[in-house]
């Protein structure tokens, strides 16, 4: 599965750099994306690796995002594909 998912970190750290709200790092959430990879006992339902890296990455920001005290509207807007500030 690594030589599926490592080849991805580029596109993933460029999407993750435009998506992460305040009090994010990048760096981090790369980190736990692949810890949480690492912990699957087994990779063989992963049928699209691509989609399974940022869904795993999408729900880290999530996580982060319902445990903050205050949640600003832009940041969970930021998550939607096709949001475009006015």
């Amino acid at each position: 599965m690594a030589n599926h998912i490592l080849p991805l970190e580029p596109q993933l750290r460029a999407w993750l750099r435009q998506v992460v709200p305040r009090g994010l790092e990048v760096d981090d959430l790369v980190q736990e994306a692949y810890a949480k990879l690492a912990n699957l006992p087994a990779d063989t339902h992963i049928t699209h690796p691509k989609a399974y890296l940022f869904q795993i990455a999408k729900r880290l920001i999530s996580e982060h995002i319902r445990r903050a005290v205050v949640v600003s509207i832009d940041a969970m807007a930021d998550m939607t594909p096709g949001y475009a500030p006015v």
